[in-house]
């Protein structure tokens, strides 16, 4: 289906399945090894579903929308659409963040991996409608 999916409509965007999608297909063997933790802040959702933390322990994987209490190593800000695009392949991480659609805020060597560990959808190798 991804083929022929155009644009995204608002009524598309949705903060559960992308990150459930997220936390399906994280490439782990990317992460390091040790408990690490990575919170999104989508600017533009609602604030009862606004807030996720993503935090990966070895191969164990877990998304929460209540802070888990564990320190996080990077933190994104960003619209829930920017994200969206991002892990859809639509979107660049490297454009996101150097136009200012995406922040990262974490010491430097960390926000240099971040794009590496959350990576993209394996879908988002699919070609699409032009």
């Amino acid at each position: 289906g991804v083929r022929w999916v155009g644009d995204l409509g608002e009524e598309d965007l949705d903060p559960h399945l992308l990150m459930w999608d997220v936390k399906r297909t994280l490439p782990l063997d990317r992460w390091p090894r040790g408990r690490t933790v990575v919170a999104f802040t989508y600017t533009d959702v609602e604030p009862s579903a606004r807030r996720w933390w993503v935090v990966v322990t070895g191969s164990d994987v877990d998304v929460c929308d209540v802070d888990p209490g564990y320190d996080v190593a990077a933190s994104l800000t960003t619209t829930l659409r920017t994200m969206t695009e991002i892990w859809r392949g639509d979107r660049a991480w490297t454009d996101a963040v150097r136009s200012s659609l995406l922040a990262i805020d974490a010491p430097r060597d960390v926000a240099r991996a971040v794009p590496d560990w959350v990576g993209v959808s394996t879908l988002g190798a699919v070609p699409r409608p032009a």
